[in-house]
This record gives structure tokens, C-alpha cells and sequence, in this order.
């Protein structure tokens, strides 16, 4: 079986699939060798991940200020703010860039800092829960401005580290 392994022999005679099962072995062999090792460093590896994974967040919150103008637009407009097209417009393209900037090392911290200066603008204008004059719309703009804070700090920790 070792022998198999390591060398590419051709498919088993018993399987036709052997080939492909000992190449996912050996690939899983010499994954479990590298941690050993500490040729894979699994933080940074995490790290990557959730990087990628909360810039997609903004990317797809991006997009969704894109595509579902009119309905945005509209809470804007009963929210007070100024010029609610062009706002959402803007809102939508810079959290499609700093989505984005959160994967590119070089200008991740340009866009962390556009990330929360927006994420402090909206948690202040548009989320301001202590206006809400209706149990239920104080409790959803106070769940929104809770998350902003929460990305916010989030943000600010992976900028300082």
C-alpha cells in the first residue's frame, strides 16, 4: 500500500477508481505531514479565510444596495437622508470596494478605514434607534446599529493587528 503511494503504478487491478482513492490518500497523508511539520500555519490560514469570508459579506451587502435601490431608497427617504438615490448609489459602491479591499493586503487598511466611516455614518443616520417612536422599529434599528458596533470593532481589530 505504501508503495502504491508513492509511486503511480497505473490503476489496481481489483478497482478501477484506485488510482484517484490513493492520490486523495497520499494528498491527505502529506496534509496531515505538513501540519506536523508546521509547513502550514494554520492561522494565517484562518486568518485568509475569514478575511475572504467578511469581505464577501460586504461585497453581497454591496450588491444588494445595487440592486434593491427603489427599496432603499425609500427607507432613506423616511430616514432624512439628504439626496437618498445618489447616497445609496455611493453607500452601495463603497461597500463593494472595501469588500473587496479586505483580500488585497496592500490596500487593506485604506479600505477598513472607508468600511468604518461608513459603518459610524449609517449606525449614527440611518440606524438611529433612539428616534423610533414603534416598539418593533426601535427593535430592529437598534439590532442594526448593535451589528454595526460589532463589525466596527471587529474592523478596527483586524486593522491594529
Amino acid at each position: 500500500m505504501t508503495i502504491a503511494l508513492l509511486q503511480d503504478s497505473g490503476p489496481s487491478p481489483c478497482r478501477a477508481e484506485s488510482s484517484v482513492v490513493d492520490r486523495l490518500l497520499l494528498s491527505v497523508v502529506l496534509l496531515f505531514y505538513s501540519f506536523r511539520i508546521g509547513t502550514i500555519n494554520i492561522t494565517d490560514m484562518l486568518k485568509t479565510i475569514l478575511l475572504i469570508l467578511l469581505g464577501i459579506f460586504f461585497v453581497l451587502n454591496g450588491l444588494n444596495h445595487l440592486f434593491n435601490t427603489n427599496v432603499l431608497r425609500e427607507y432613506a427617504e423616511k430616514k432624512g437622508l439628504f439626496s437618498p438615490s445618489i447616497m445609496v448609489l455611493i453607500s452601495g459602491l463603497a461597500l463593494i470596494f472595501g469588500g473587496i479591499s479586505l483580500v488585497v493586503p496592500a490596500v487593506r487598511i485604506y479600505g477598513i478605514i472607508g468600511l468604518c466611516a461608513f459603518l459610524i455614518v449609517a449606525s449614527f443616520t440611518i440606524h438611529s434607534f433612539w428616534w423610533e417612536k414603534e416598539p418593533k422599529d426601535r427593535l430592529v434599528e437598534s439590532m442594526h446599529f448593535a451589528k454595526n458596533l460589532a463589525i466596527l470593532t471587529e474592523l478596527i481589530y483586524i486593522g491594529w493587528a
